[in-house]
């Protein structure tokens, strides 16, 4: 949005209309003359997180909430919109009027999605990239009296019953159903995807043997594994957790080429005007920064990794072309 103000030619103008002139350009908003939107924001901001609580997705919009609120003095409320995966969350921000005060906390899943099944919104078109927080990574894990001690154990169990192992996800299109589609492509094996409205009930149903395994973020998981009741087999990225040095990638474990992870995004619906965008991004970037934040980002074997809108908006097409890939690769075994 080119957010210069426009000028008005002067020449032959009475001296009644230069002084209309002048009051016009006046009583332009001020974001609208070039600044960096001072009057933003005069009221409560609604962030939307389209999955239900206790995810990193979910954590790190509380604590973002609370970060923003502090620093400009104004409420800023996370509203939990699960459903269809992440669509109905989505699309409420993707419909929102488009002047910063409705945004949206999001994940890998904002791409991915669209490719497994038709949303009501384009996942680069409508939005506006504000910041880039954080990178996590899944885990796979089953429960603690569980047969299978490894992944190889899983790996031998699924080629002996082919569709019979279940693994629970956040639903379909998100980025743990992509890790299991990926774990079934690479490892040639057939699962039973179980698909959940909320993302926290699937450690618990691994926990309790309601289904095999999980994959899933490591925020909702952890406190499972810690208390002795969810084991992890594998982390889904290219290199081991901090948190959990002991548990190996899936890389590691022979499944060459396999990496997922998801970074945790803000985002406003498109049209939103960019000084606002530029305020937001500023700020998360200093929130993401900030030693408060590295240190809760650790509890859930997250890394902290700000990126600027300007940084996001470049790469959207690149990181929806990416997730089209993925989903493309695993096709067979995602449906």
């Amino acid at each position: 949005m080119n957010t210069r103000p426009k000028t008005t030619d002067t020449r032959g103008l009475s001296r009644r209309d230069f002084s209309l002139a002048l009051l016009a350009g006046a009583a332009a908003p001020a974001w609208a003359q070039g600044n960096a939107a001072p009057s933003y924001p005069n009221k409560a901001i609604r962030i939307v997180v389209p999955i239900s609580p206790g995810s990193a997705t979910d954590g790190t919009a509380r604590f973002v909430a609370s970060a923003l609120g502090t620093a400009w003095n104004t409420s800023v409320v996370v509203e939990n919109r699960p459903g269809a995966g992440i669509i109905q969350g989505t699309e409420v921000v993707a419909k929102a009027p488009a002047d910063g005060y409705t945004l949206l906390f999001t994940y890998a899943a904002h791409y991915s999605q669209s490719w497994v099944q038709a949303t009501p919104y384009d996942p680069v078109k409508d939005f506006e990239p504000i910041a880039q927080l954080i990178d996590t990574q899944l885990i796979l894990a089953v429960r603690t009296d569980s047969p299978f001690k490894n992944v190889a154990d899983v790996i031998a169990a699924a080629k002996q019953k082919p569709g019979v192992l279940s693994y629970g996800t956040a639903g379909i299109g998100t980025t743990g159903h992509m890790c299991g589609a990926m774990f079934e492509l690479l490892a040639k094996v057939k699962l039973n995807h179980v698909p959940y409205k909320a993302a926290s009930q699937v450690p618990i149903d691994a926990a309790s043997g309601q289904t095999d395994m999980m994959f899933g973020g490591t925020s909702s998981a952890m406190p499972l594994i810690r208390a002795g009741r969810l084991r992890a087999l594998a982390v889904t990225g290219t290199t081991r957790s901090s948190s959990f040095p002991e548990v190996p990638t899936l890389a590691e474990l022979g499944l060459t080429g396999y990496d997922v992870s998801s970074p945790v995004w803000m985002m406003a619906p498109r049209g939103t005007p960019q000084p606002i965008i530029a305020k937001l991004s500023a700020e998360l970037v200093r929130i993401a920064n900030a030693p408060d934040f590295k240190e809760y980002v650790m509890k859930f074997a997250g890394d902290p990794l700000p990126l600027t809108s300007t940084v996001l908006a470049a790469n959207a097409p690149k990181e929806n072309a990416k997730w089209k890939q993925l989903v493309e690769m695993t096709k067979p075994a995602a449906q």
